[in-house]
């Protein structure tokens, strides 16, 4: 007979929750700017401590140009003057590398 501690009984456990939980992130999925660009990474990852998307992008010179509009080299300037990042595709990817990990439980 083969016997589980209850190490491994966790273990089990949790592998079973992240793998319903990628099975719920399969396929296509919306997310609304606050969840990727949460208060606590926008505080984390920002020099003046922005805690919005929003707020990060009325700070800016942009604030009145629709964002599908503001020239990418000069939004990868602001993004990498005033965060933690190289560019706006950087933080992006991590934000939304951070919020998929935090919804398949790691």
């Amino acid at each position: 007979m083969t016997y589980m501690n209850d190490g491994l009984d966790d273990l089990v456990n949790h592998i079973d929750k992240m793998q319903k939980n990628a099975e719920r992130l399969n396929g296509k999925n919306k997310f609304t700017n606050d969840e990727p660009f949460s208060r606590s990474f926008m505080l984390q990852h920002t020099y003046n401590t922005y805690s919005s998307l929003d707020e990060f992008l009325n700070a800016s010179k942009f604030a009145d140009i629709p964002f599908e509009e503001i020239p990418d080299d000069e939004w990868d300037k602001w993004v990498t003057n005033k965060t933690d990042f190289q560019s706006w595709k950087e933080m992006q990817t991590t934000a939304y590398k951070k919020l998929i990990a935090k919804k398949l439980g790691f």
